[in-house]
């Protein structure tokens, strides 16, 4: 059987702006961590430190959570359409 040792990487641009080029492995370690976050939050209540984290966290790598979401609108009429400003 033939192993191979391989790295996925994942990037983009939202809005104009690069996302990082994000490893596979860091991408499930941060997830991960929102993960635990999200659970201390459950166990000790909303504490302004532990949002703040996940909010910075999910925002730079495009996860939701309760504290953050994902939209996507395919060009610069459809937020004036709904007006909605463009993050950036």
């Amino acid at each position: 059987m033939l192993e191979l040792d391989l790295t996925i990487l994942f990037a983009g641009v939202i809005a104009g702006k690069c996302l990082p080029i994000v490893d596979a492995a860091d991408g499930r370690k941060t997830l991960e961590e929102v993960g635990f976050l999200l659970g201390e939050v459950r166990r000790n209540g909303e504490k302004p430190e532990l949002v703040q984290e996940i909010k910075r966290l999910a925002t730079r790598y495009g996860i939701v959570t309760p504290y953050t979401s994902f939209l996507v609108l395919e060009n610069d009429g459809e937020y004036q359409r709904w007006k909605i400003e463009r993050p950036g």
